[in-house]
């Protein structure tokens, strides 16, 4: 990843490899901005996973199905993946903190499946980093966005990470936060500063 994060319009279409992260305010704006960025991508060919909490994958799924996107299709063709950002991130900690090994074990294989071998691209939400920052465990989220930079050099998917804007993020941890991403997404397509 580069030395510090570039700013996108929210309407940006991502390539392949980064991984960008998005502030939110409110839930709406965050489910169209993971709609487009994962949509744009299914229209074009290319795989999707989204690993998010519940309200947030049914307000993704609403929005996608809102651009035209038959969900249930693309599920059963495996074309689009939906995790529960709860379940997998109890999955992946081990001893209180995220470990390689088991992210590598529970996400590597949904990667696989849905780039269908690596012979398409693949667009990936997440939102166990934000998971973990609602518990008050900032230190976590950052070494799980290493981790998520890890498994990038082994398989190559694009990442776009959600972070509540109200969560309570002491001292340096959003440029801690940003400095673990290539891009940041803004809001409003307005570039904003760090």
């Amino acid at each position: 990843m580069s030395a510090g994060p570039n700013v996108i319009d929210a309407t940006a279409t991502l390539d392949l490899s980064v991984h960008a992260v998005r502030f939110y305010t409110d839930s709406e704006s965050l489910c169209r901005s993971v709609a487009m960025f994962v949509g744009d991508g299914l229209v074009a060919g290319d795989g999707g996973v989204i690993v998010a909490t519940r309200p947030h994958r049914h307000g993704i799924a609403l929005q996608l199905r809102q651009r035209g996107l038959d969900i249930d299709e693309l599920e059963r063709d495996g074309n689009v993946v939906f995790v529960d950002a709860d379940d997998l991130l109890d999955r992946i900690v081990v001893d209180g903190a995220p470990s390689w090994t088991q992210l590598h074990a529970a996400i590597a294989p949904i990667l696989q499946q849905t780039s269908r071998g690596h012979q398409r691209r693949v667009r990936v939400y997440g939102e166990m980093v934000d998971v973990l920052c609602r518990q008050q465990r900032v230190t976590d989220a950052i070494q799980l966005e290493m981790l998520w930079n890890e498994l990038a050099k082994m398989i190559s998917f694009s990442l776009l990470c959600g972070y509540a804007t109200g969560n309570n993020y002491e001292g340096g941890a959003v440029d801690d936060i940003c400095g673990q991403h290539s891009h940041v997404l803004s809001a409003s397509g307005v570039p904003t500063s760090l």
